[in-house]
């Protein structure tokens, strides 16, 4: 590999900040939604769709629907990014928990997540 391809592989890795936000995970069929935040929502996703697939998703209902429909039923999406801003000094796990709280009340849609009851 390159030099400067290389280099410029370590600094785009430096310049990618992780998304701050809310992830959701909608049932096609149900349009059941699992709602979840967090400070690296790509991370997230990534932890939740091994979980599942490995069987050891928290949910009990979430993961009972994708053991017996499959994972292609399944949507995953960023649905709300926090901006960071390094100027300020902000707790963004708290953002993301008031966030989350927001979300689940305002929304009108049967959830996975047990909050929502």
């Amino acid at each position: 590999m390159e030099k400067s391809l290389r280099k410029q592989i370590k600094e785009d890795m430096r310049n990618d900040k992780p998304v701050i936000g809310l992830v959701s995970i909608e049932n096609k069929f149900t349009n059941k939604k699992y709602i979840e935040g967090s400070i690296n929502a790509r991370a997230l996703i990534n932890r939740i769709r091994y979980s599942l697939n490995s069987g050891q998703f928290g949910n009990k209902k979430l993961q009972e629907d994708w053991n017996e429909i499959g994972e292609q039923c399944f949507l995953f999406e960023i649905i709300s990014e926090i901006v960071y801003d390094a100027s300020v000094s902000v707790n963004y796990r708290k953002e993301v928990l008031k966030l989350e709280k927001t979300t689940l009340k305002k929304c009108h849609s049967d959830f996975y997540n047990e909050v929502a009851k």
